[in-house]
């Protein structure tokens, strides 16, 4: 091994970057395999910027590597931590998502069925984006749960991130197999019935689990249209103009209620600890 060894001046002139680039890498070569010499760059070094620097490469290092979702979040203008927050969501996991669209793959797949297909489309569409809203947030689904509590971060922020992130793929993917269906408006007819049942889940949620909300309300509907279907052998009657327009009024007393009980600061979720 070489007697040689970086003095005081050459490590500061190579601190400073003033170095040559082949005597840099010469010097970094060496000093990979010397530790005396490791020690006096090191020493040389301006502290400050060392810091700044195994900071930055901690927290690349410890960062999760941003999915997909995240980063199309980002781009469509939403804040970094906005992004990881709502993307954080139990909802749109792979597991649920794929759960979803096997469910409503199963129900495109039975209207080959004419009259069975296009009621089991109706009986489960309007339920999926109130169970995703159920697993957005919440102490029995959400492994982030504890740390949202200690972060100095809106409750109704993170709700209404969640939820609406939540939606737009479990109800997007049920519109896209609505239009494989036999029939007009069985795509869309249900979207009404399905934004009344996710309003009154929030507006429950207030007062109780998420999930908790979601199940009985996903239950309520799940009994009452199977029963209405056990007796006329339909749905046309659920989607009647007048039964859109009792959904559209539930719909509006739910999200009314959800606004008093934020304004009310109901919205805690330390109160599910």
């Amino acid at each position: 091994m070489s007697d040689w060894h970086v003095d005081q001046p050459l490590a500061q002139a190579y601190a400073a970057g003033t170095l040559a680039v082949p005597l840099a890498a010469s010097l970094e070569a060496h000093v990979a395999g010397c530790g005396r010499c490791q020690a006096t760059v090191g020493a040389a070094a301006p502290q400050a910027r060392l810091g700044a620097v195994w900071t930055e490469l901690v927290n690349r290092v410890d960062e999760p590597r941003a999915g997909w979702l995240e980063r199309g979040l980002r781009r469509a203008g939403l804040a970094e931590g906005d992004a990881r927050l709502a993307v954080s969501a139990p909802a749109l996991r792979g597991a649920w998502l794929l759960s979803v669209a096997f469910l409503l793959t199963f129900a495109v797949l039975a209207a080959q069925a004419p009259r069975v297909g296009p009621d089991l489309f109706l009986l489960l569409a309007p339920v999926l984006p109130v169970l995703g809203v159920g697993l957005a947030y919440g102490p029995w689904v959400d492994p982030t749960y504890e740390t949202t509590l200690a972060a100095p971060y809106s409750s109704v922020r993170l709700i209404v991130l969640r939820t609406g992130t939540v939606l737009v793929f479990t109800a997007g993917l049920a519109i896209v197999a609505g239009a494989l269906l036999p029939g007009q408006g069985t795509a869309v007819v249900w979207l009404l019935p399905s934004a009344a049942l996710v309003a009154v889940t929030l507006a429950l949620s207030a007062w109780v689990a998420p999930l908790a909300a979601a199940l009985a309300t996903s239950g309520v509907w799940l009994f009452g249209i199977y029963s209405l279907w056990l007796n006329n052998n339909s749905l046309d009657t659920v989607f009647t103009p007048a039964a859109q327009g009792l959904a559209f009024a539930l719909l509006a007393v739910a999200v009314l209620s959800a606004v008093l009980a934020q304004r009310a600061h109901a919205y805690d979720l330390r109160r599910f600890m």
